[in-house]
């Protein structure tokens, strides 16, 4: 059995020591040096033999029309690919059109699970969809070589030859693709508002027929005012749902709270729907998966004194500024829980 903290040392100690910008700069001048000084080397940090693992020019035939090959194949304790990886030189911008380029590679290799686009420093994957052989149109991960963090070491474990699960990432990078769905499309419904949006919420007003001035009216009252509203008090419901012993949730916990909420979702790893709060007689503790265990920070309100607690840190609270500097604080101790 790996070690997964060794594997996310490892992966961490390798990176520090890849100089890819400079290699890329002073060596790669076209697709097939970028692939023998940047792409082979980071592929082999992830575990992958250059002549185990990898077919390079691996066939996918596309039937009556000539035979094309997919720059790399990754094999797996088999001759079959689980993985193809689209080439691209050094310096070249990622599109649409590449990504179109790869997916038709990959619908033409049964076996593989995983796409993966690269110019050497950026690197998108792919997964297929749930029922189809095509990949998703957006990528589930992006790791790039000159701007990465701690919670990428993590990812990035999850690839390594010796720890690799595809099932498990398919898994998470259909629900990964699932959520940002929901959120676009809960998104442009809110800022456009369907008819039956509306009929429901006029129906809830004990409307029985609403005339369009009704609608109208209806319409302009959803906005970012009307959600914050519904939304504190959703969440005060839910935590009393849960048994609250009579704590009482002020508006003063739950202003810190969606500030806080706002600052962690600014990284692309951290999901809106996996972040809540615990409201204890002496404390507000803000929570991963419901889990006091996964403890993102402490706010402890007496009186007009404010502090938060970050792992075995305390921070005096002045005002809402003294929240914000504590930025990259707060969101280490989230990203520890997503894994």
């Amino acid at each position: 059995m790996v070690n997964k903290k060794q594997l996310v040392s490892y992966i961490k100690k390798e990176l520090s020591k890849f100089e890819a910008l400079t290699i890329g700069e002073q060596k790669c001048s076209n697709e097939a040096q970028t692939r023998s000084y940047l792409i082979e080397p980071f592929l082999e940090i992830l575990g992958y033999n250059r002549l185990k693992d990898l077919v390079t020019e691996h066939s996918a035939d596309f039937g009556d029309r000539d035979i094309n090959r997919v720059d790399y194949a990754i094999c797996i304790n088999s001759k079959q690919p689980v993985m193809v990886v689209e080439c691209k030189r050094f310096g070249k911008k990622l599109n649409d059109k590449d990504a179109g380029q790869l997916n038709n590679y990959f619908v033409n290799t049964s076996s593989a699970k995983v796409g993966i686009l690269t110019n050497g420093i950026e690197y998108r994957f792919y997964a297929s969809e749930k029922k189809d052989s095509i990949l998703n149109k957006s990528p589930f991960y992006i790791f790039n070589l000159n701007n990465y963090d701690d919670s990428d070491y993590e990812m990035l474990s999850k690839f390594h030859r010796s720890a690799i699960e595809i099932k498990e990432l398919i898994d998470e990078a259909n629900e990964t693709h699932f959520l940002s769905k929901f959120d676009e499309a809960l998104f442009k419904e809110l800022m456009a508002p369907s008819d039956d949006l509306i009929k429901a919420i006029s129906s809830r007003m004990g409307i029985i027929r609403a005339n369009d001035s009704v609608k109208t009216k209806i319409k302009d009252l959803i906005n970012s005012f009307s959600l914050k509203s519904a939304l504190d008090k959703l969440t005060i419901e839910e935590t009393r749902k849960g048994g609250n012993n009579g704590i009482v949730t002020t508006e003063d916990e739950l202003k810190y709270y969606h500030i806080i909420k706002t600052i962690l979702l600014h990284h692309k790893k951290i999901h809106s729907d996996r972040l809540s709060y615990k409201d204890q007689k002496n404390s507000f503790i803000i929570v991963v998966d419901s889990n006091i265990r996964k403890n993102v920070c402490t706010l402890i309100f007496n009186g007009k004194k404010r502090k938060m607690l970050i792992g075995a840190k305390e921070f005096e609270l002045d005002n809402i500024d003294s929240v914000l500097a504590l930025k990259k604080d707060l969101t280490e101790s989230a990203l520890q829980y997503f894994d």
